[in-house]
């Protein structure tokens, strides 16, 4: 089988005949890109999502947890609970992909 195949050859060496050993005929680019929770920031207040939003920073007589609570939503975008809460009051999309707002997680 690996004789029926051509190979690649950088360099033309010996009778070079300008013929192309192979040809590219369609390409599929394959990515992954990872987002951790605990090192991200909320994209609304811009404060780090493991502490009080600005609305809990505002009022600490409502912030008794050390941590804030967050949402997560099904395109994966992750946001204070009060931040995308007070956003889907004028908007039904994610802030930064425009889909459709649908809880995927909520973490107390």
């Amino acid at each position: 089988m690996a004789a029926a195949m051509d190979v690649y050859t950088p360099s033309c060496t010996n009778n070079c005949t300008g013929k192309k050993h192979f040809e590219e005929r369609k390409w599929n680019a394959v990515a992954l890109c990872a987002w951790d929770i605990m090192l991200g920031n909320c994209a609304i207040c811009r404060d780090h999502i493991k502490v009080h939003c600005i609305e809990c920073q505002a009022n600490q007589a409502s912030a008794t947890s050390e941590e804030s609570t967050f949402a997560w939503g099904v395109c994966n975008q992750a946001f204070h609970f009060h931040c995308i809460s007070h956003w889907l009051k004028t908007w039904q999309v994610c802030l930064l992909d425009n889909s459709e707002w649908d809880f995927q997680k909520y973490r107390p």
